[in-house]
């Protein structure tokens, strides 16, 4: 199960889901996650869209975001990034999740 919307833990974004972050100037965004990063210090950084104003979030695991869109999960559990590298039986990416994940979903407005 996805899980939900709403404020959240930076640490359950993945490919697909749309999150509100701020750009140097404290303008608030709403952005696609394209691929994410793990770090060894409990961090990860978020990359997103190439037409999104904010290219880039760095998030401790314990931070706080507010998610408005979970995109689908592999029907097995995995992250749509660890299917890649194990394929599931039958499992193929959803449209929504490789154009996320090639970072070609359209911004979003601003908000």
């Amino acid at each position: 199960m996805a899980p939900s919307t709403g404020r959240q833990y930076a640490r359950t974004l993945e490919t697909g889901d749309r999150y509100i972050t701020a750009d140097v100037d404290n303008k608030r965004h709403e952005v696609t996650a394209s691929t994410v990063s793990e770090h060894l210090d409990d961090s990860h950084s978020v990359y997103h869209q190439h037409a999104d104003p904010v290219r880039y979030a760095h998030h401790m695991y314990s931070a706080v975001v507010h998610v408005t869109h979970r995109a689908p999960r592999c029907p097995h559990d995995h992250d749509w990034r660890w299917c890649e590298r194990r394929p599931c039986v039958d499992c193929e990416w959803p449209d929504e999740i490789d154009t996320a994940y090639m970072g070609n979903a359209p911004a979003r407005t601003t908000s």
